[in-house]
């Protein structure tokens, strides 16, 4: 389920983080390109909500953190209004995603559309 992506931030504890300004514009109205959200769970690991909330194309996230990896899953979809129904239960479901290491620091290549949670090791 989609609402299992955000368990790990339950009783988890606020982690700061901010984000360039870019911004996604459509008609009149403005949202940033990339938001996340961080916290440290009580198991000590920080974890990272990525929302890319540009349509149609994927973004490149750089961080200043420096963990060897990062996995967890993903939610997206080639359609804006995907969602699953009784007839079709699985159309949109959470996948396996993790981001990479590049100059010492990790990266997420973020899809158009993609809702992703990860686990910093």
């Amino acid at each position: 389920h989609a609402f299992d992506l955000y368990r790990p931030f339950m009783e988890a504890t606020p982690f700061p983080a901010t984000v360039s300004r870019a911004e996604y514009r459509f008609g009149g109205m403005t949202l940033p390109l990339i938001d996340v959200s961080a916290a440290r769970g009580k198991d000590g690991k920080l974890r990272l909500a990525i929302v890319n909330t540009d349509p149609k194309r994927s973004i490149k996230v750089r961080t200043n953190l420096t963990g060897k990896k990062a996995s967890g899953r993903i939610l997206v979809s080639d359609r804006m209004d995907a969602h699953n129904s009784f007839d079709n239960p699985n159309a949109l479901a959470p996948r396996p995603f993790g981001g990479t290491v590049e100059g010492g620091k990790l990266v997420f290549q973020m899809p158009a559309m993609g809702v992703a949670v990860v686990t910093v090791d």
